[in-house]
């Protein structure tokens, strides 16, 4: 079971590292099968949804691929780490002032303390080259293409972590 469903997760990431853009709902799907392999590695101590905003068609836009996996898998790797049980992570696509949001959520343990939206001393290398092609994409170098928060309950007390990543409408994929 394990094996069959990575075998095809490694196919479809390699049929979408070598695209240029791919459909919305390709990527979900990459996602959904991403997570129901950590899924199912991590023993079920977590549960997951990805999700598109009603409204938008998943067969009509297409994006670069892979932008969102790395995020997703530091969510399960760092978020949901420390948990025995009862972990969530949540993808949410969204279409916010032209741009495609994906919302990444865990209720996980949070940043590190200083590692708040704008530190890029210390980023992992998948999200920093994801970071770096967001911003190639981007078209305005102000734009800030993800913005990474601790979440807070009505305490104060941390509860999780949300990376938001702004992908471009209609961009193309930059070669590096």
């Amino acid at each position: 079971l394990y094996l069959g469903r990575f075998a095809a997760l490694v196919r479809s990431m390699l049929n979408a590292s070598v695209a240029g853009s791919i459909f919305l709902a390709e990527e979900v799907k990459l996602l959904n099968n991403y997570l129901e392999l950590e899924k199912l590695r991590f023993k079920n101590r977590f549960t997951y949804r990805v999700e598109v905003a009603e409204g938008l068609d998943s067969y009509e836009i297409k994006i670069p691929p892979l932008l969102v996996q790395p995020y997703v898998e530091n969510a399960v790797l760092h978020g949901m780490a420390r948990r025995r049980e009862s972990g969530h992570v949540a993808v949410l696509f969204q279409q916010k002032d032209g741009y495609l949001e994906a919302c990444v959520t865990d209720n996980g343990n949070g940043l590190p303390s200083g590692e708040e939206a704008s530190d890029k001393a210390h980023q992992p290398y998948g999200t920093s080259i994801t970071r770096r092609r967001l911003e190639l994409l981007a078209s305005s170098r102000e734009a800030q293409a993800v913005q990474t928060r601790t979440l807070l309950d009505a305490k104060g007390s941390v509860c999780g972590t949300e990376v938001t990543i702004r992908i471009g409408l209609g961009g193309a994929t930059p070669q590096t």
